[in-house]
């Protein structure tokens, strides 16, 4: 009898292929972005992400990383907690608008029941 070969499988993260096609992106609106911009603080602050970002090759985990290294912590969705909503520079495939999605809109939604979130592009995040 032969002993039974082991195998190890890699979990590699996955990478919707639309968003490293550079023709298929779609510039994201600019019209829900507060204005003026705010100073983005990190330190004790909380973040959330949406949209296809070109920092850290348009990998979101390396966005939230980011975040955490300066002391803010990050939410997966939006909430009456949360400080900024961070839209990437292209639009998601699967938003439910061409140029915004669900998390812009439930931001909106916050703002006008009384929470202090604030929606800022990519380009500003990073400058912070």
């Amino acid at each position: 009898m032969s002993t039974p070969e082991s195998k190890d499988y890699v979990l590699k993260p996955y990478k919707s292929l639309a968003k490293l096609k550079a023709s298929n992106r779609i510039q994201t609106s600019k019209e829900f972005l507060d204005e003026p911009a705010p100073d983005v603080v990190f330190e004790g602050r909380s973040f959330c992400f949406t949209g296809v970002f070109v920092y850290g090759e348009g990998d979101r985990g390396q966005c939230e990383a980011a975040v955490r290294a300066r002391g803010g912590y990050c939410y997966e969705r939006p909430n009456r907690d949360l400080n900024y909503l961070v839209v990437g520079s292209f639009a998601e495939p699967a938003w439910a608008h061409q140029t915004y999605g669900r998390k812009i809109e439930n931001a909106l939604e916050l703002k006008l029941a009384g929470a202090s979130c604030k929606i800022i592009s990519e380009e500003h995040w990073t400058k912070f």
